[in-house]
């Protein structure tokens, strides 16, 4: 307890003198634009033996200064635990300008606020926070805030360190102190731009590896950016073995392996007893049915319509799938829970199901990358199908057609269980554009200077289900009929849908169909014997230009690929003729693209668009391609038809 104090003690004394050496007039000139700087940003992991077992904490140090009056706004703080970290040694104050250059006041943070930290797509979700407020603070002053972070287990340590931050960091090191029986390992991400140094000292059989970097810019907050681990620069730390005195070694996580072995250890013990009822029902869905797959589907729209998705995880239940005859007796389940009853139900339909982990694509790391939990966040299961391809059946996807993944895993490693010591690693695909498409064709007539029309939409994939159903499943027709107003957005605001049929919202295995009528009064320019009519009433992603000095490399996020069509036939007003057709244009690219054109057909003017996103992440050296599509599309959106009188 000594020695502990001791290093503790000399560390908070070098951190005070590190502290003072930060002068807040050469960071109000430094950095001039930026209301916040941290002028240290530390976090100091160490590894001890304590006899033969291992003593793992983190202590964490900033101190952010306020270089503006609403410094107020950076006031509000947390330190995040759970039940596999403790915090301890929480010492927090504001240093409060006293009028002189260098002298302030201390008043220390003395009210502290827990509260459960929620979020709908962490696989383990007993995180906590501790919140509290710098009191006073104010232009020229600073908080200052440390803590200690205490890891009940090696294989839950938070070894992920950013080198930036949301503001200007001018410090900034990260290190891991450890014994030479221990091994670690790590790997650096987006680093290659950045001056970053790394040292390792020993001393007294310790080893220091040390990471540090000094006048780092703060990460960008632009729009569609993925999570910042796609593109800020850090660390991931963990722990890989332990060499104990007795000589045996103990595998934390070495590599892949080693991770799927500890996961399966975890889940070898969940579902070994039949059960009867859970049999009696399976039997009840597939009986009739011959095919395989068809059985597969049928247990699965069964989890989907029947058990419901609720998160509730604490401590290691954060990891272990309830018995699937519970989740089934309950109906509900958090996303394991879901995984175990559809595995379960797979097998006892004599088909090959499987527990499946995964990460969302929150997480951008594969198996190898990082085999450590923090790669995952989900389960699922995976049905392995005759000619030994997976279909991966998640739950949390209440309306998500048989076949497809959710979303949120496209592209994603999935790490699929198969006994111990066997797994597969299988890349779930993205589905492809073509299937994720709106067809939306209008006929409509002029009425005074009002357009009056109707319409039918067909919508497949996820564009029927994030375009629609989640938006319109748990709604009236009344209700939903003056939402689609809003979610077409055809002309101008003044749209309004007389009526709207929906057919197969709820039906996962079939496309929508939406047929609407509606009325757009004040849309056309009535200019002496001429009218002008813009046919584009849909116009997607007009001024989406991308800021490439802005972005600095950040990639640009979409949630699936898809393809729009839309089909606008206008009526020739009697007395009138064509008087000008727009020319068609087009714009293809790989990953992007678009094509319109006009013609008349019988007495009709009959515009057709096209438009595909082929990509989730667009990249950097694509930038200014799509910048120059979006010029064409701008353009080409600004079109009119001209009507005039015989």
């Amino acid at each position: 307890m000594r020695s502990v104090f001791v290093a503790l003690l000399f560390s908070l004394l070098s951190i005070s003198l590190f502290a003072q050496s930060v002068n807040y007039d050469s960071l109000k000139a430094k950095y001039p634009d930026h209301s916040a700087v941290y002028g240290l940003d530390k976090q100091s992991i160490v590894i001890k033996m304590n006899k033969d077992n291992l003593l793992v904490y983190s202590d964490h140090v900033s101190e952010m200064w306020y270089l503006k009056d609403n410094a107020k706004s950076y006031s509000d703080q947390a330190m995040h635990y759970s039940s596999f970290s403790t915090l301890s040694d929480i010492n927090a104050y504001t240093l409060i300008p006293k009028g002189k250059p260098g002298k302030y006041k201390k008043e220390k943070v003395t009210a502290f606020q827990d509260n459960d930290i929620y979020s709908p797509s962490v696989f383990y979700n007993d995180n906590k926070k501790k919140s509290f407020i710098f009191p006073n603070a104010q232009q020229g002053g600073a908080g200052y805030l440390a803590y200690r972070s205490n890891y009940s287990d090696p294989r839950f340590i938070d070894g992920t360190f950013y080198f930036n931050s949301y503001i200007p960091s001018v410090n900034v090191e990260f290190s891991v102190t450890f014994p030479s029986n221990v091994k670690i390992a790590y790997s650096l991400f987006h680093t290659e731009k950045e001056n970053i140094r790394f040292s390792q000292t020993e001393k007294n059989g310790m080893i220091t590896c040390t990471w540090t970097a000094k006048n780092m810019a703060p990460f960008k907050s632009v729009t569609g950016a993925p999570p910042i681990s796609y593109y800020a620069p850090h660390i991931i730390l963990r722990i890989s073995e332990i060499k104990h005195s007795n000589g045996e070694t103990e595998k934390i996580f070495t590599n892949r392996d080693g991770l799927y072995t500890w996961l399966y250890d975890l889940v070898d013990e969940v579902n070994t007893e039949h059960n009867d009822d859970l049999q009696k029902l399976v039997d009840s869905l597939t009986t009739n049915i011959k095919a395989n797959d068809d059985k597969a589907r049928a247990i699965f729209n069964w989890v989907q319509t029947n058990v419901k998705y609720v998160a509730f995880e604490d401590g290691m239940g954060g990891y272990i799938p309830r018995q699937a005859h519970m989740v089934c007796q309950k109906r509900y389940g958090d996303c394991k829970d879901m995984g175990s009853i559809i595995t379960t139900m797979l097998k006892y339909a004599g088909l090959s199901g499987h527990l499946t982990w995964i990460g969302s694509r929150d997480i951008p790391y594969t198996f190898n990358e990082d085999p450590t939990i923090g790669v995952i966040n989900h389960m699922i299961s995976a049905y392995k199908k005759s000619d030994g391809s997976y279909l991966f059946l998640d739950g949390v996807g209440s309306y998500t057609p048989y076949g497809f993944p959710t979303a949120f895993i496209q592209g994603k490693e999935a790490l699929i269980e198969n006994g111990p010591g066997k797994y597969d690693v299988i890349t779930v695909p993205i589905i492809a554009k073509e299937k994720n498409r709106r067809k939306d064709v209008v006929t409509m007539r002029l009425e005074n200077n009002s357009i009056v029309g109707k319409g039918r939409i067909e919508s497949y994939g996820y564009d029927k289900l994030e375009g629609f159903v989640y938006r319109l499943i748990n709604k009236s027709n009344e209700k939903r009929t003056e939402a689609l107003k809003d979610m077409l957005e055809k002309g101008s605001n003044k749209l309004d849908i007389h009526t709207a049929e929906f057919i197969g919202l709820e039906n996962r295995d079939t496309n929508l169909v939406i047929n609407y009528e509606f009325k757009l009064p004040d849309y056309c320019k009535f200019v002496g014997d001429e009218i002008y009519m813009n046919m584009n009433l849909e116009k997607e992603l007009k001024g989406s230009t991308l800021d490439i000095q802005k972005r600095k490399g950040i990639p640009y996020e979409n949630q699936y690929k898809y393809m729009d069509e839309e089909i606008n036939k206008l009526i020739i007003p009697t007395g009138y003729k064509v008087e000008y057709l727009p020319a068609g244009v087009e714009y293809k690219k790989d990953l992007f693209g678009f094509s319109m054109s006009y013609k008349v057909v019988n007495n009709e003017v009959v515009f057709s668009k096209e438009l595909y996103v082929d990509y989730l992440y667009l990249q950097e050296e694509n930038f200014q391609a799509w910048n120059d599509m979006i010029k064409e599309l701008n353009k080409a959106y600004s079109e009119v038809v001209i009507l005039k009188k015989k």
